[in-house]
């Protein structure tokens, strides 16, 4: 593409720089708007990051590298501090040692499945382009799935939002005792 090494490691350098004030930020913003709309928010953010670094290979444009490293790398990272606080607000008890449990092994076989099949894609057709369309489609899995359980859970958009005022109290919030139907 006509850049160098340097180049591309002040880029790379930018996104853990971003990364965490993307955790601030999302801290700050779980207060005010709720945990999983912001959440669901931080992965839509990360998934135009990959369009926009798909389509800076495309046109070379360091606008579309800014807005990559802009929205991929203040959101690098940020989810995994609110996921936890989410968990042990909803599965507060006796099992929430094993749930969080679960959720950073599943974490952990996902980010080397990702590796992986980033490679092998590369691997098998000499681009990187499919192991994008494959992330691509992972965030917007996650964010149907999530928005269409949070949708079973009580119906509408204010419903969906975990309390704020115990953000740092790991006890249940009071509306999620009664629209969640595990806790009926």
């Amino acid at each position: 593409m006509g850049y160098s090494t340097a180049f591309a490691a002040r880029a790379f350098g930018f996104l853990g720089l971003l990364s965490p004030l993307g955790i601030i930020g999302i801290t700050v913003l779980s207060r005010h708007f709720g945990q999983t709309p912001v959440i669901l928010v931080s992965y839509g953010l990360s998934f135009f990051g990959v369009v926009f670094l798909l389509l800076f290979e495309q046109t070379s444009s360091l606008v579309l590298l800014f807005l990559f490293i802009l929205f991929y790398g203040g959101t690098f990272g940020c989810r995994a501090p609110a996921i936890g606080n989410l968990a042990a607000q909803n599965f507060n008890g006796p099992s929430m040692g094993r749930i969080y449990g679960l959720i950073t092994i599943a974490s952990g076989l996902g980010a080397a499945a990702g590796a992986y099949l980033g490679g092998f894609f590369f691997e098998l057709t000499g681009q990187y382009h499919y192991g994008a369309f494959f992330r691509c489609a992972c965030f917007l899995l996650v964010i149907c799935l999530s928005g269409s359980y949070q949708a079973s859970l009580g119906g509408k958009p204010e419903d969906i939002i975990f309390c704020t005022e115990n953000y740092y109290d790991c006890s249940p919030c009071p509306r999620f005792e009664t629209s969640n139907p595990a806790n009926r």
